[in-house]
């Protein structure tokens, strides 16, 4: 293999990589910089993952390489403050909404349902895997601050290819599921960390990787608006969603 290295900017991080294929560079094209000095460790997908991931037929192989690099991606930033999750992250009222899910619950489907309700409001920061810049500390001057958490876009936008809208601070957080009934509620408890730990990406099970992340999603949890959202069927949960963010409390410095 003689591997073919590119420089990315990816949440305002520089980020070394050493591609496979030298087609997987076109995926990134937006987010590339110059060469410059080169970093010491490159971020590249280790010979036995790959083989993993090529028994998952994602595509032809530089589109794999390209959807692969996530998780090794996510873990070079986490130095850095900052982490990839799944989710739909739309931009509306100059904050960022969080949709977080599995894979086929209905992210895209809750996003299209809402610029279709609100035609200009909402924007999509990144359709599926934006990259969240979180503090190093996450200590509080007073009850009515809260610590700055920024949205960034990524490569990553998703079959639809969604990115229409730049970075924002966070708003809330939807943590969405399929249901028997449409029905959306505030959770601020473990079990909504739980379930927003699950959204980060990461490439492996790390000690240091968990402990950060189940710290940063307990925080998230603690500190911004998070509801879950159960839908049975759209446009309904949709429009519940949508009278939900709209009438919530939205703290002064969001508004």
């Amino acid at each position: 293999m003689n591997p073919t290295r590119i420089k990315l900017m990816l949440g305002g991080v520089p980020v070394d990589c050493l591609l496979r294929f030298p087609e997987t560079a076109a995926w990134f094209a937006d987010y590339q910089l110059p060469p410059g000095e080169p970093q010491s460790d490159p971020v590249m997908i280790p010979e036995e993952e790959w083989e993993s991931f090529l028994e998952l037929k994602l595509g032809e192989l530089p589109y794999t390489e390209y959807s692969a690099l996530t998780a090794f991606l996510s873990d070079a930033l986490l130095s850095q403050n900052r982490v990839i999750l799944h989710a739909a992250a739309l931009r509306w009222q100059g904050r960022a909404i969080l949709i977080c899910g599995e894979s086929g619950v209905g992210k895209s489907t809750q996003t299209a349902g809402l610029r279709r309700l609100r035609p200009g409001a909402f924007g999509v920061i990144c359709g599926d895997r934006p990259i969240l810049e979180h503090p190093s500390s996450w200590e509080r001057r007073g009850e009515s601050e809260r610590p700055t958490v920024l949205v960034h876009p990524s490569p990553w936008n998703g079959k639809e290819g969604w990115h229409d809208a730049e970075a924002a601070p966070l708003g809330g957080i939807v943590l969405l599921s399929r249901g028997p009934e449409n029905r959306i509620a505030p959770a601020r408890n473990v079990a909504a960390a739980v379930r927003l730990y699950a959204s980060f990406i990461q490439s492996s099970i790390r000690e240091q990787n968990i402990r950060s992340l189940a710290e940063l999603a307990t925080e998230l949890v603690k500190n911004f608006p998070v509801w879950t959202l159960e839908s049975a069927r759209v446009p309904d949960s949709t429009a519940l969603l949508l009278e939900t963010l709209e009438s919530a409390p939205w703290p002064e410095e969001q508004k």
